[in-house]
């Protein structure tokens, strides 16, 4: 390649090398934000393992303290008593079951959505990524053969 072709085509090589570099940004990007999502996502069933194990801990209070009433009073009423406790606690404990149930779904739904839309996102951008290189290539090989092609035409203009 001449120096002529080399000093046209030079900024287009920077460009193509920007371009490529912009497009690898790109793809980790989107990656990140996926990753983050998924965890984030994900998480709910950490917070819910947690639950479990608070709700577990304050049975064990409450059992403790009736076995302690019982102890102390001898009465029989603590026995109803701890049962509407006991049944409180359950029908609480259930539809906390049932919130994360449906939080859980709902998290996984909508990270499963924004993936899905991320993707797409991610296919536009490559495709338009993909495009610029190309065009970039052509105009790069056409650059270089005009610039060729002139200082061709401008050592043929000085002989006689």
């Amino acid at each position: 390649m001449s120096e002529a072709a080399r000093r046209a085509t030079a900024p287009l090589d920077v460009q193509r090398r920007w371009l490529e570099a912009a497009r690898r940004a790109t793809r980790n990007g989107v990656e990140s934000q996926r990753r983050l999502v998924r965890a984030f996502a994900d998480s709910g069933d950490a917070q819910r393992a947690a639950r479990r194990q608070t709700t577990a801990a304050l049975d064990s209070v409450v059992e403790s303290t009736f076995v302690a009433a019982r102890a102390s009073t001898g009465d029989g009423g603590v026995d109803d008593v701890e049962a509407r406790v006991e049944q409180g606690l359950g029908v609480l404990d259930d539809a906390r079951e049932e919130w994360w149930e449906t939080t859980s779904r709902t998290l996984n739904d909508g990270a499963d959505a924004y993936d899905s839309l991320l993707g797409a996102y991610a296919d536009i951008l490559d495709a338009g990524f993909a495009f610029a290189l190309d065009a970039n290539e052509i105009v790069a090989s056409n650059a270089g053969w005009m610039a060729q092609q002139s200082a061709r035409m401008d050592q043929g203009a000085g002989e006689p």
